[in-house]
């Protein structure tokens, strides 16, 4: 995907601009300024190594855990590292009605890189509520 200034700095206020409302100036320095999106400035382009490399979720854990990885307690089984990942897909089902990783999924399906069984208890398990609550809770400190 390339990288356009118009996108970055639509999708930048909308992060911004919210965060600004409850820190203030100090968030200013992790984000770009105006004299980044100038024609002379490129943006990069983001390249997915899903989109060319065999994918297999069973090798991949397999390799990691054999480099020293271990699976964290209380994530979805969409996530492997984030909790706030849980409230994120909970809402998400409670807005839309289905599970933000659904399209994902359904092109892994087509493409025989998961079987549909495996993909739809996935799609179809409960984010833990206590880790929900917690981030909640967190968040609202």
């Amino acid at each position: 995907m390339k990288n356009n200034p118009q996108m970055v700095r639509m999708t930048q206020k909308a992060v911004i601009n919210p965060l600004h409302g409850v820190a203030g100036e100090e968030i200013r320095p992790y984000f770009l300024e105006e004299v980044h999106f100038q024609p002379s400035c490129r943006f990069p382009v983001n390249v997915s190594p899903l989109a060319f490399f065999d994918y297999d979720e069973e090798k991949i854990m397999e390799k990691i855990k054999g480099l020293g990885w271990i699976a964290p307690g209380k994530v979805d089984a969409n996530s492997t590292n984030c909790l706030l990942n849980s409230l994120a897909n909970s809402v998400h089902r409670e807005r839309h009605g289905f599970h933000p990783y659904a399209f994902e999924m359904a092109k892994l399906v087509r493409e025989g890189y998961l079987d549909r069984r495996t993909a739809l208890e996935k799609l179809n398990k409960a984010e833990d509520p206590a880790t929900v609550d917690a981030v909640k809770k967190k968040l609202s400190s």
